[in-house]
């Protein structure tokens, strides 16, 4: 189980998913201000 977390929680992996949410916000933000 641990190998398997450190084999997906790759430091580039989390950057990515990183990215990604602060998109997801960015969008719901907008859609949420016009």
């Amino acid at each position: 189980m641990d190998e398997l977390r450190r084999g997906f929680f790759t430091p580039p992996v989390l950057v990515l998913v990183l990215v990604l949410v602060l998109v997801l916000v960015l969008v719901l933000v907008l859609l949420c201000g016009s």
